[in-house]
Parts: C-alpha cells; structure tokens; sequence
C-alpha cells in the first residue's frame, strides 16, 4: 500500500462548489475553502463527512485526502494508525483503509495526507469516516472549516461506522476530501481463511466489563509455531447510554511472551451492538508471531456506558489472565477463580 502527502492544486470548474474536476475520469468532493479556521480531535468517535456521487456511470473512493496533525508523546508514529471507511448511508462498511501518523506533521498547523482505499463503488450519497483513535496523550488534530457554515448548509459530523452521526456543534466541515474514479482496480485476491484460535466452547455463562486501564488477557499458541494474527474476535455487548462511542473506544493489544508490545490499537464501541454475539476485529497492520502471543483486551468502561465481554466458565484453561499491554496483573479479588475463566477471545491467525 502507498502512502501519499501534499496538497492537490486544481482548477475549479463551472461544478457544484463540492466537486473539484482533475480529469474527465476522475473528480474530487470537497466541503472545505482549503483554509481552516479550527481543529479538533475526538477518541473512540470518527470524523465523518457526507459526500455525493455523480448521478451518471459508475464512481468508485479510491482515495481519502485528510488535512491533519499529530500531537502528543510516548507512541511510534510508524506503527500508530489513522483508520478510514467508506460507508453508505446506513453507516454500514464498503471498504476500508489505513495510514500511519506519521504522514502528519507534528506542527501546529495541520497538512494534507492522503490514505489510498479499495476501490468502492458508491452510489448517490455515502460517508467518509476517518478514525485516528486519538487519545488524551496522543492523536491527530482534524482541521475544519467554519466560515459561512450553518446547520442547513454542513456536510460533517462526529460518529462511528454502525451508528448515524452526530450534527457538529457549532456547525463546519471537516477538511477531509474524497477523490472518486471511474476506473474500479483490480481486487486483490482473497487470501486463505486462516486458523481460529481458542479457550472457550462457545458459550457464555456469565459477562464482566472492567474500568480503567484493566484488561482481559489471552495466551496463545500457535500450532506452527508460527503465523500472522489479522484478527481478533471478541463475545461481548455494550451497555449504557449509547454514548459510549463518543466518548472513548476499547483497545486491542498483541504482546510477545515476555508481554512486549507488537500492536496496540483503538477501535470504536460502534462495531458492537446491545446484543451480545461474536464481532470480528480486523487487524491493520497483520501482526506476525514467532510463539507464544498474549492478546490484550481494554473495554476503558465506565458505570455508565461500556462493554460486557462474556466468559465461558465450562471450562477453565488457565490461559486468561488480567493485565495492560506490557504487563501482567495479580488476579487479585476477581469474583470467580482464574482457572474457571475463559475469556471469550479468539485470534485468527494465518500462515507467513
């Protein structure tokens, strides 16, 4: 995958003011004057602007253009990740992406990168999520635009793939910019389905949400000895007030044996519903593994809003555990023995 920085400089033609012709192949939707009057940042929550494809022939996002900043300390912007989705408009995923942060400067004005997506093809409105997963020590800042913006006339908004966003308050637009083709690339091909590591049988008997910084942890081994983990599942359901995707997100974290941290990322409380059933994670990048691996879950729970994961208690394995990415925790006063408890995790892991 390329990642690309800069700005595209074109000429704006007798259009909508939304659509930037490049060629007769290719346009740019835009919502922004290309001059920010503000920034902002949000946690679990994603960026979310709405576009319109051409009425006529078949376009497909092959490109998101986002004008942003990194801020904070203590992360590898190598290996930090700015998520994007192409959605319809039932929030529902047709494609995704992601870029490093470090394809934004740490400065305080933000610049334009872009994230390349699979060809999507897009009919009539969609969305464009961008999800840097910031959080109060580090993120990105999203530039937006507010001049001459009221609610009648604004595109964007704060959410989540699954959930309808919410109206920005007080109204703008994010810099955010989607360029749209007539060319579909080639997909890729599919790759094979790998091997779905567990403890537990399938079914919960009981459920646990933690806050803080405590988390569910995992130990896995590969049959090989070897593999790549694209994937995590994960049992669980969320309760509360529905803010909860606003306001935060869980983490997921692959470590070694010694609990030295090979991916460690935020994901959105949208991906899972009230209704407890099995969702599946998508690891950006893949991480590989050459033994042993711990898979660290964070719900970052509150009483008021968070995630219920289940536990399977048929069986005990030994191989659950509490801890942070980086560290194992004394089980302490849990409310049930570790070698009844399973958490109700499972990787996917494939061959090299």
């Amino acid at each position: 995958m390329r990642w690309h920085c800069g700005v595209v400089l074109v000429t704006v033609f007798c259009l909508s003011p939304a659509v930037q012709l490049l060629h007769a192949d290719e346009i740019l939707l835009q919502h922004d004057d290309d001059l920010a009057d503000g920034k902002r940042s949000y946690g679990g929550s994603g960026h979310v602007v709405e576009f319109q494809a051409p009425p006529e022939g078949d376009w497909y996002v092959d490109r998101i253009d986002l004008c942003a900043s990194q801020y904070g300390a203590g992360y590898d912007p190598a290996n930090t990740f700015v998520r994007a989705y192409v959605c319809d408009l039932g929030m529902n995923v047709i494609a995704e992406a992601q870029a490093p942060y470090q394809l934004f400067p740490r400065a305080q004005n933000q610049e334009w990168g872009s994230i390349d997506v699979p060809s999507a093809l897009v009919k009539g409105g969609f969305y464009v999520v961008v999800a840097p997963g910031s959080q109060q020590f580090r993120g990105l800042y999203v530039a937006f635009d507010s001049t001459g913006k009221t609610a009648a006339n604004c595109h964007s908004g704060a959410g989540s793939p699954g959930s309808q966003p919410k109206p920005l308050d007080p109204p703008g637009d994010w810099m955010i910019r989607c360029h749209l083709t007539t060319d579909a690339a080639e997909a890729p091909a599919e790759e094979e389905t790998g091997e779905v590591l567990s403890w537990d049988d399938g079914s919960a008997e009981d459920q646990q949400s933690f806050g803080g910084p405590t988390g569910m942890v995992v130990r896995f081994d590969p049959p090989a000895g070897e593999g790549v983990v694209d994937a995590i599942r994960l049992f669980a359901s969320t309760y509360g007030t529905g803010e909860g995707s606003d306001r935060t997100g869980f983490t997921l974290a692959i470590c070694d044996p010694d609990m030295n941290v090979l991916s460690n990322n935020l994901y959105p409380y949208a991906l899972l519903t009230s209704d407890p059933h099995w969702v599946r994670v998508d690891l950006l990048p893949d991480v590989p593994v050459t033994g042993p691996f711990y898979v660290v879950y964070v719900g970052h729970c509150l009483q008021t809003d968070g995630i219920y994961l289940g536990i399977d208690t048929s069986r005990g394995s030994g191989q659950s555990a509490l801890g942070v990415p980086g560290e194992l925790q004394d089980w302490g006063g849990f409310r049930l023995p570790q070698n009844q408890v399973n958490w109700m995790i499972r990787a996917e892991l494939k061959k090299p």
